[in-house]
């Protein structure tokens, strides 16, 4: 399947003149760049120069100062994570953002849930095959309190997936990681 004639090389997400203050402080001034499907992109640079901040906003973390986003052609407002969900977003922090009394199968599915009657086993199947997928050999069961840093943040990588995001970010998701962690948890 060739994603790009698909979509014919339309711009699944574009950001235009993109601007973000705290207080009088410009964090990122004119920022302009299209994601197409089939691509992936790196933001590159020093620590301080705007990379969390500009996916932050995007996601709706943030709020945007000025500038515009585009999601399949049409301008959106994305004031929340929730908003950028809906137009297909997801994002891996640097820290998980797992809860700790909740077992593996119920953060892989935090968020991802729509307001509706749920079949337990289906959730359970689908987190395993998801799990599986990953190379992880988790009772899915388990409470993730006691687990390792990098075992969360395999959990969220699973959460992401179970969203069916179009897009995904990524803030530096192994920068709080041991090198061995950051090979065990990069299957």
């Amino acid at each position: 399947m060739d994603v790009l004639n698909e979509n014919d090389g339309k711009s699944t997400i574009k950001v235009e003149n993109l601007c973000k203050e705290f207080g009088k402080t410009k964090v990122l001034k004119d920022v302009n760049f299209d994601i197409v499907p089939g691509e992936v992109h790196a933001l590159m640079g020093e620590n301080g120069a705007g990379k969390s901040t500009l996916m932050n906003v995007i996601f709706g973390v943030h709020r945007i100062t000025s500038g515009k986003i585009f999601v399949d052609g049409d301008e959106v407002r994305i004031s929340s994570p929730t908003d950028a969900r809906k137009y297909g977003m997801a994002m891996i922090h640097q820290e998980p953002l797992t809860f700790q009394n909740l077992s593996i199968l119920e953060n892989i599915f935090a968020g991802n849930m729509e307001h509706a009657a749920v079949n337990y086993r289906t959730l359970e199947k689908k987190g395993q095959e998801i799990m599986d997928s990953l190379g992880i050999s988790f009772d899915i069961h388990r409470k993730v309190m006691g687990l390792s840093v990098a075992d969360m943040q395999k959990i969220e990588i699973a959460n992401v997936l179970a969203s069916n995001a179009r897009v995904i970010f990524m803030d530096e998701p192994t920068a709080s990681l041991t090198p061995h962690e950051v090979n065990s948890c990069w299957i």
